[in-house]
């Protein structure tokens, strides 16, 4: 719960009819979960989303309200997956898109009649789930948008105020000379009273 998964180049899993366990990513029980900005070319399944629901309704754990946006699906045999175990219903519900941006997949056929990038008919994940603004082309460079801890079916804009590693040190260093120069100078004011 409450994971991040971004970033990565995914590649070359077994194929279909191999275990599961050896898909690109397999949410598992897994909600609230952000998967964005990854490159994500296998050969058999991408994604596996994992719905258990135990026999007569004993257990019910299923992997929803995750988020997934800015990913690159190419060239897979199967780019999502959903899978059930025991009896009940299976049907589980994601968010493919986050900010008007959605995923890039590589078999999707719909147009971009205004042409600003994003596909004008939505790309069908499965009969309940659905990129509501599916990438026509790849994005070159991905945005890191600051995600915030608890996903949901409506998620927020990124925060747009996160300072990077290098603004930290900057500030920290400017800090520790003027204490250091503050220090001297209180030191040489009190040495030349003296």
């Amino acid at each position: 719960m409450g994971n991040i998964i971004s970033h990565n180049n995914i590649v070359g899993t077994r194929g279909p009819g191999v275990p599961v366990s050896e898909a690109g990513i397999q949410l598992k029980s897994a909600t609230r979960n952000q998967i964005f900005s990854n490159n994500i070319t296998c050969n058999g399944p991408c994604i596996v989303i994992d719905c258990y629901v135990g026999t007569e309704g004993l257990q019910n754990s299923k992997s929803e309200r995750n988020v997934l946006y800015q990913n690159h699906f190419i060239s897979n045999s199967t780019h999502v997956s959903q899978v059930g175990y025991g009896t009940g219903d299976y049907s589980v519900s994601n968010t493919w898109h986050r900010n008007g941006k959605g995923n890039y997949w590589s078999d999707y056929e719909g147009t971009d009649a205004d042409g600003d990038g994003i596909g004008d008919p939505p790309y069908i994940v499965d009969e309940n789930n659905q990129d509501s603004y599916p990438l026509v082309i790849p994005v070159e460079t991905y945005p890191s948008p600051s995600p915030s801890p608890e996903p949901s079916l409506s998620p927020e804009p990124p925060s747009e105020t996160q300072s990077s590693p290098t603004t930290l040190i900057y500030v920290s260093l400017v800090t520790v000379v003027a204490v250091v120069g503050l220090g001297l100078m209180v030191y040489l004011k009190k040495r030349n009273k003296s």
